[in-house]
């Protein structure tokens, strides 16, 4: 799995626990909870961000403090089932 298939998938989890989050926080929490992470850049995140609202995924975002918070709403569904076009595709 590739480090931004892993660091996507962290940033999802702590947005679908109800977390609001800006590109600073998601880079701080990345660097303090994996090593793996310490030297990701604020950009990086930003393409994260911009990748994640690209696939479909309904990321909210405000801006409450002066900074944009990324969220999903609680019933954000992330998953969603392929359709028989996009899974014949992908078996090619």
């Amino acid at each position: 799995m590739s480090n931004q298939v892993r660091r996507v998938i962290k940033i999802l989890s702590w947005l679908a626990a109800g977390n609001a989050m800006t590109t600073h926080e998601i880079m701080n929490r990345l660097r303090a909870e994996d090593e793996e992470y310490a030297e990701v850049t604020l950009r990086t995140i930003q393409r994260d961000i911009n990748d994640i609202e690209g696939s479909g995924i309904a990321l909210m975002s405000r801006n409450d403090t002066g900074q944009k918070q990324y969220y999903l709403q609680r019933n954000a569904r992330i998953i969603q089932t392929l359709s028989h076009t996009e899974n014949s595709a992908l078996a090619e």
